[in-house]
């Protein structure tokens, strides 16, 4: 793959509180756990036209193109529904962070596996909003001004305006 730079709907997940609620599992019910949250997550985020990057365990890490921003969100924000409604841990139901971003990145392929990877400042914050961020946001849909100023007005009136700092986050 060549080395591109590019811009669009970076985002990054995070299953709430997944250490502690998967501490004691069996390691083989933890992969099939794990497949799950995949299989679910690629689910719509590739029905939708998105790419996932790569899973770091119970995260993902992808990002939509500028021309897919509202599919993007759509996405993630079923995903997110799915995700919430199928996926527990010993009878408790999986809760996830979802953040995205949009901005320019680069996308290239890494030695030694030349596997696709995305790099740059988009893809700090999406990461900082899915698998960080302020407490308050936990299990939670959060855009970034830049992402939700990308939106159709429809798709607007998903989310409400959260300050300090300024997010969106979804009404789900």
């Amino acid at each position: 793959m060549e080395t591109t730079q590019t811009e669009g709907l970076v985002f990054m997940t995070d299953l709430s509180g997944f250490s502690r609620l998967t501490r004691s599992m069996d390691l083989m019910d933890l992969a099939e756990l794990l497949k799950d949250f995949a299989a679910i997550t690629w689910k719509h985020i590739g029905v939708h036209g998105g790419t996932v990057i790569k899973y770091l365990g119970d995260s993902a890490l992808g990002y939509f193109t500028a021309d897919r921003v509202d599919e993007g969100v759509q996405a993630l924000m079923d995903m997110k529904r799915d995700i919430e409604t199928n996926l527990s841990v010993d009878g408790k139901q999986a809760k996830i962070r979802v953040g995205a971003h949009y901005g320019p990145f680069v996308l290239t392929d890494l030695e030694p596996i030349m596997q696709p990877d995305i790099f740059g400042e988009t893809v700090n914050i999406a990461n900082m909003l899915g698998s960080g961020g302020q407490s308050s946001h936990r299990e939670r849909m959060i855009l970034t001004p830049e992402a939700f100023r990308k939106l159709s007005p429809a798709m607007r009136k998903a989310f409400h305006k959260f300050t300090e700092p300024v997010v969106y986050l979804a009404e789900l």
